[in-house]
């Protein structure tokens, strides 16, 4: 062990009263509960059974090649306000300049 000076003896006891009578001496940090953090649980538990499902859609009538012809002839597929997008226009929207398809 190695000898120290009498001043070097009193600093050292004198640092170890400071630490003590602040509760951060090595001895008391030893015995000192380590706090640990808990993540909590964001887990939800479902009240009533759900479902993703959506089912099979059934139409009251089929329709024919003609009907669907006449339906379709109605509307386009273009570009509405310069957005890039293709969307469903109806035929007056098409013609209108300010919403219907680009125009250069």
């Amino acid at each position: 062990m190695k000898r120290y000076r009498p001043s070097k003896l009193t600093m050292q006891e004198d640092h170890d009263r400071w630490l003590r009578k602040r509760g951060v001496h090595p001895e008391q940090l030893a015995k000192k509960l380590k706090a640990s953090n808990t993540i909590p649980s964001y887990k939800t538990e479902r009240v009533a059974d759900t479902s993703d499902f959506v089912g099979k859609i059934i139409y009251r009538k089929q329709l024919t090649q003609e009907e669907r012809d006449a339906v379709t002839a109605k509307y386009t597929i273009g570009q509405a306000y310069n957005k890039g997008g293709l969307v469903v226009l109806s035929t007056k929207e098409a013609n209108d300049t300010a919403t219907g398809k680009r125009r250069t």
